[in-house]
């Protein structure tokens, strides 16, 4: 089985695959004004049609960009999509005191 792993910040996207357990090359662009066919094209990549696979996401990056990467699944015809989202505050720590 194929994972893609997706953690998408607020400028950059990084990917890699996870095939039978054994982790592939990791990538990283940074990925602001992408749309869903750049996604598709450079992070989901060619040939993913029709493989049993599943893409799992941690993203930091927003709605409209979240929605944008379950597009680009979309167009590459994949069957499996997790998203795991971070929420603004907890624990005592809010993403409004960071810098």
């Amino acid at each position: 089985m194929t994972t893609l792993l997706v953690d998408i910040g607020n400028t950059r996207v990084k990917w890699a695959r996870l095939v039978d357990g054994r982790m592939g090359k990791q990538h990283a662009a940074a990925s602001e004004g992408w749309g869903a066919r750049q996604y598709a094209r450079r992070v989901i990549g060619r040939g993913w049609a029709g493989r049993e696979g599943r893409i799992v996401v941690s993203s930091v990056a927003g709605k409209q960009t979240n929605q944008l990467l379950v597009a680009a699944a979309r167009q590459a015809i994949v069957r499996a999509y997790r998203s795991i989202s971070s929420e603004a505050s907890g624990r005592g720590i809010s993403t409004n005191h960071l810098t």
